[in-house]
């Protein structure tokens, strides 16, 4: 019951949906393995936040 009710607790949380690019690169490894997700942080007539994350070496950053 208790596995059961932590897996519908999961599975109600909105998941954010990460893409992979071969465009950007780890400024730690160099690598261009990274997964990457935006979100509107600030007012709408500002960029949008990208969130990045290397898969090569765990490294993570983010940028407007």
């Amino acid at each position: 019951q208790k596995l059961k009710k932590e897996n519908m607790d999961k599975a109600m949380v909105a998941q954010e949906e990460k893409s992979i690019s071969t465009q950007l690169e780890c400024g730690k490894c160099k690598q261009r393995k990274v997964s990457y997700t935006q979100a509107q942080t600030r007012s709408a007539d500002e960029p949008m936040t990208t969130f990045c994350e290397c898969l090569n070496c765990g490294n993570r950053w983010k940028f407007s």
